[in-house]
Parts: structure tokens; C-alpha cells; sequence
């Protein structure tokens, strides 16, 4: 593996807005290393998803639909499978949160734990 000097550019791998100071509310690699998850807001900041972006096809999916609702943080199962994130009506950061759950996929997304926050996943 060849070392980067200090002066060569790194390569950009995706775009997540090309708005400028547009910032994301959560970055987290797979456990599998293939790809990572971030969650970021929409151009009129009145929602926030959490989007998938895979390293062998690189491309960017998006995982959650939300409208009108904000995913912040979040943790991915050990698997790499599922994925708990903070679901918040508002974008104001404490205010009304509960945990959700969702599959990679963007399938099976139910409510896991009311007025609760700060999602962690254990082996």
C-alpha cells in the first residue's frame, strides 16, 4: 500500500449536498467495512435522513423516507443489518425523541423506545 504524501489531494468518494456548510448530524462506518451511514438535513432543513453509501458500487442510497421529521444520531447493529436512530418531530435538538429501528434495506422501520435518546448497540 502506497503512503499519501502530504501534498497530493485526497479523492472525494460521494457528495452528500452540494450545498455549501450544509452539516451532518451523524457519520458511522459498517462493521463490515464496505461502506458507512450518515445522517443529514434536507435543503430547507424541514427534514433529516440517514443515507447508506456503498463502497463497491459507490452509490448513495437513502435508508429512511422521513418528512417533516428529523433522524439525528444514530448506531448500527453488529450485524450491520439494522440500524437504531433518534426520530424527533422538531429540529430542535432535546426536544420530543424516541428511538426507532430500521433494516439497511429502508424496510421493517418501527418504534423501538419513547422519550428515550442517545441510541447504542452492544454484542
Amino acid at each position: 500500500m502506497k503512503e499519501r504524501n502530504a501534498h497530493e489531494q485526497a479523492t472525494r468518494i460521494t457528495f452528500f449536498s452540494d450545498v455549501q456548510y450544509q452539516l451532518l448530524n451523524d457519520l458511522h462506518w459498517l462493521p463490515d467495512g464496505s461502506g458507512f451511514l450518515y445522517s443529514t438535513v434536507n435543503l430547507f432543513r424541514e427534514s433529516a435522513n440517514i443515507f447508506w453509501y456503498d463502497m463497491r458500487s459507490k452509490k448513495t442510497t437513502q435508508v429512511t423516507q422521513l418528512q417533516g421529521s428529523f433522524a439525528r444520531k444514530f448506531s448500527i447493529s453488529p450485524s450491520g443489518k439494522q440500524i437504531v436512530y433518534e426520530l424527533s418531530t422538531t429540529a430542535d435538538e432535546y426536544d420530543s425523541i424516541d428511538l426507532w429501528i430500521i433494516g439497511l434495506s429502508g424496510k421493517g422501520e418501527r418504534l423501538l423506545v419513547k422519550n428515550a435518546s442517545c441510541p447504542s448497540w452492544s454484542k
